[in-house]
């Protein structure tokens, strides 16, 4: 792992998707149950970040999306 600050807190996912904070919590306790999300305590905050599982998972759906584009 390098020495920059990696994954995102809860409360800046709204800015980025238009749900409650709460659902996102929800969200990502199910994601960690999953195995496709870790979470990391750093003082008060709770940062997420997706584990290789959850980084491949996404990947695939992307080259998925993009060749679905590509059809069109």
């Amino acid at each position: 792992r390098d020495h920059c600050v990696t994954g995102v807190q809860t409360c800046a996912l709204p800015i980025y998707v238009k749900l409650s904070q709460s659902l996102i919590s929800h969200h990502l306790k199910e994601l960690k149950e999953g195995g496709l999300v870790v979470d990391t305590k750093r003082g008060l905050r709770v940062y997420y970040e997706l584990t290789t599982k959850g980084r491949h998972i996404v990947q695939s759906l992307f080259k998925m999306l993009d060749k679905g584009v590509d059809k069109k």
